[in-house]
C-alpha cells in the first residue's frame, strides 16, 4: 500500500498554500498521508535520509521503498495526477 509523506515547516507559506490542496488529494485517492514537521524532534534526520532539500517536499512510498518525489507549490491537478503516476 503506498503512503505518502509531507515535508513541510510552520513557518514555511508554500507549506500553508500546499496543506489544504493534499489533504484534498489524499483524500480523494485514499492513500495514507503522513505529515513529518522539520521543527519536531528527529523529523530532520528523515527528511535528510530521504532526500529533502527544500519544503514543502511529497514523498511517495511503496512496501519497496521511496519511489518518487517532488517538492514545492503545485496546482491540485499536478499533486494528484504526480502522486498517481508514482503509485501506478
Amino acid at each position: 500500500m503506498a503512503k505518502v509523506v509531507k515535508f513541510y515547516g510552520d513557518s514555511c507559506s508554500p507549506c500553508k498554500t500546499m496543506a489544504p490542496i493534499f489533504e484534498e488529494v489524499m483524500k480523494e485517492l485514499g492513500i495514507e498521508a503522513e505529515h513529518k514537521n522539520l521543527g519536531d524532534p528527529g523529523v530532520r534526520d528523515v527528511a535528510i535520509a530521504a532526500g529533502v532539500r527544500s519544503i514543502p517536499s511529497f514523498v511517495v512510498y511503496t512496501d519497496e521503498g521511496e519511489i518518487l518525489s517532488r517538492t514545492g507549490i503545485m496546482s491540485k491537478e499536478a499533486l494528484k495526477s504526480f502522486i498517481e503516476d508514482a503509485v501506478a
